[in-house]
C-alpha cells in the first residue's frame, strides 16, 4: 500500500472529528471518501497533509509514519493537498501561484515540463497566466488549485471537494481531468460530496459517518449498497 491510516483520532476542542478511522490507499488507485457535511472527510486530508495533528493513530506512507511531521516535510515526500475552498493566493497572478508551488530542488527544466503539463490539462490557465488569481471564475480557480498541486509532481494527490461550486458541465470536465491525472501516474485520495461522480471514477471507496468509517469496499460495491443509495445517491 502507498498509504495506510490506522486508528486515526482527531478533535476540534471537545468535539470528536475522527474516531478510530482506518483505511488504505493502493498505489495507482483512486480512493474515494464519501459522507455528509461534518462527517470528518476534510479532517482526514488535513491530518494526512500535516495541517492538523491527530490525537491518536498512525499514517504510514511509503513505510514512514507521517504523524508529527511538519506540513512542508510531508509535501516534500510527494503528497500534495488541494484544500476545500481552493486556497489559492488571490492577489498573485496565475503564474505566480504556480511558481510558489515549485518543489525544493526542482530544476528549471523540470518546472517547465510540469508547467507545460498543467497548461495542457487546463488550457485556460495558460491563456490567463498573467491574470490576478482572485479575478478568475470559480471553475478557473479550481483548475489553478489543482494545477498548483501538480507542479511539484506529487505521487499522492489529496483532493477535497473538487466539484464544489462548479457548474454541471465543469464538474464533468473536472472529473475527467482527475481520471486523466490518475492514468498518468498519480494516486488520488478524493473527498467528495458528489457521491455519484466520486464512485464513478474510484477503485475503492469508504463511507464516513460522525467520524467513523461505516462501509468500505470497491467503488462498485459501495455504489450498489442500498444504504448508500438511500443516503447519498438519491435512491
Amino acid at each position: 500500500m502507498l498509504l495506510e491510516a490506522v486508528d486515526l483520532c482527531a478533535r476540534y476542542g471537545e468535539s470528536i472529528a475522527l474516531d478510530g478511522v482506518s483505511f488504505a490507499v493502493a498505489q495507482g488507485h483512486i480512493v474515494a471518501i464519501v459522507g455528509a457535511n461534518g462527517a470528518g472527510k476534510s479532517t482526514i486530508l488535513r491530518v494526512i497533509s500535516g495541517l492538523r495533528k491527530p490525537s491518536a493513530g498512525s499514517i504510514i506512507y511509503k513505510g514512514d509514519n507521517l504523524c508529527g511531521l511538519a506540513a512542508h516535510r510531508i509535501a516534500r515526500k510527494g503528497i500534495a493537498h488541494v484544500p476545500e475552498g481552493r486556497g489559492i493566493f488571490a492577489p498573485l497572478t496565475v503564474m505566480e501561484n504556480l511558481e510558489v508551488a515549485t518543489s525544493a530542488g526542482q530544476s528549471r527544466a523540470g518546472f517547465a515540463r510540469a508547467l507545460g503539463h498543467v497548461f495542457e490539462l487546463f488550457p485556460r490557465l495558460g491563456q490567463r497566466r498573467q491574470q490576478i488569481a482572485g479575478t478568475l471564475s470559480g471553475g478557473e480557480q479550481q483548475m489553478l488549485a489543482v494545477g498548483r498541486a501538480l507542479v511539484a509532481g506529487p505521487d499522492l494527490l489529496l483532493l477535497d471537494e473538487p466539484s464544489m461550486g462548479l457548474s454541471p458541465a465543469l464538474v464533468s470536465d473536472m472529473f475527467a481531468t482527475i481520471r486523466r491525472i490518475n492514468k498518468e501516474g498519480a494516486t488520488i485520495l478524493l473527498v467528495e460530496q458528489n457521491a455519484h461522480k466520486a464512485l464513478s471514477i474510484a477503485n475503492t471507496a469508504y463511507v464516513i459517518e460522525s467520524g467513523k468509517i461505516v462501509l468500505s469496499g470497491s467503488a462498485a460495491e459501495i455504489r450498489d449498497n442500498p444504504k448508500v443509495i438511500e443516503a447519498y445517491l438519491g435512491g
